[in-house]
């Protein structure tokens, strides 16, 4: 393989890392730790994001290596799987209602039965 072959197939794109307001942007590396997996594809806010990345693995949307007790992803296969997400109707986040003071599951008011209302004689 000549060296101009080996520099044509390298990798240009930069892909970056989500970042805060006022945080130094940093690239995203080639193979992610499951932490930083579930950073780049923003679902920490979800009740379980480990098993929401279990399932991604076991249904074979997102292939993934082990090493020791963890696991790692490729940033491609990351990609590859926001793509599938986009294009998939059914596998849409479901963002749930709060359960506030006026929603579905407000508790009513019922007043109590000792209330006097009125002076008393």
């Amino acid at each position: 393989m000549s060296e101009s072959h080996i520099i044509q197939n390298i990798h240009t794109t930069v892909v970056w890392m989500p970042c805060k307001p006022g945080e130094t942007p940093r690239p995203a590396p080639a193979v992610l730790s499951e932490a930083e997996a579930i950073e780049f594809l923003r679902i920490g806010h979800a009740t379980n994001p480990q098993r929401t990345m279990a399932h991604w693995r076991s249904s074979g949307k997102l292939p993934a290596a082990r090493t020791c007790k963890n696991f790692v992803y490729r940033i491609e296969d990351l990609l590859e799987l926001v793509k599938i997400l986009a294009s998939s109707k059914t596998s849409r986040v479901k963002i749930k209602a709060p359960t506030t003071a006026y929603g579905k599951n407000r508790k009513r008011r019922v007043p109590h039965e000792n209330t006097t209302h009125g002076p008393t004689s």
